[in-house]
């Protein structure tokens, strides 16, 4: 999405730094008081943020002129290359194939 429109990449510092992230350890912090906080703090931001954005002319304006800035969408067929169709035995775009 974030190639096609202005988006935001929030985070969220919930546990101590040196846990990795989506881990089970990352998980059990969310349930302590400060995890719970931190996600509803959090929430609230964006829920104003998003406010903001549709309320606010000049702040949609303004995200649209730095997305437009920033260039052209990157696609990703343009970074990675797209991996040849595998070889099944039944072709699965064929009627055959999907029943």
């Amino acid at each position: 999405m974030s190639q096609l429109l202005p988006t935001i990449q929030p985070s969220v510092a919930i546990g101590d730094r040196g846990i990795p992230g989506h881990s089970r350890e990352r998980a059990d912090s969310t349930l302590t008081p400060d995890g719970r906080r931190a996600i509803v703090d959090s929430s609230i931001a964006l829920a104003l943020t998003a406010a903001d954005v549709l309320a606010d002319d000049d702040v949609r304006a303004a995200a649209w002129a730095e997305f437009r800035e920033a260039g052209e969408p990157v696609r990703v067929s343009d970074l990675v290359p797209v991996a040849p169709w595998p070889d099944f035995p039944i072709d699965p775009t064929t009627p055959e194939g999907l029943s």
